[in-house]
């Protein structure tokens, strides 16, 4: 993932978390991928609660 040259945002990690292997040529990340949209958008502002150490904003 770190060698993979994409910038990390919204709409990229939502193609990813979809079809990990197509979006990220060469992973070996077990994971089929999440299809639902509204599965999806939940996980999204789920992991907007957080700042970039991990912390839960206020």
């Amino acid at each position: 993932m770190k060698e993979s040259g994409l910038t990390w945002n919204e709409a990229t990690f939502a193609e990813c978390i979809q079809n990990p292997r197509a979006k990220v040529v060469g992973t070996r990340m077990i994971y089929a991928g999440l299809k639902d949209e509204k599965r999806i958008a939940d996980l999204l502002a789920y992991l907007k609660q957080f700042d970039a150490a991990g912390k839960k904003a206020d």
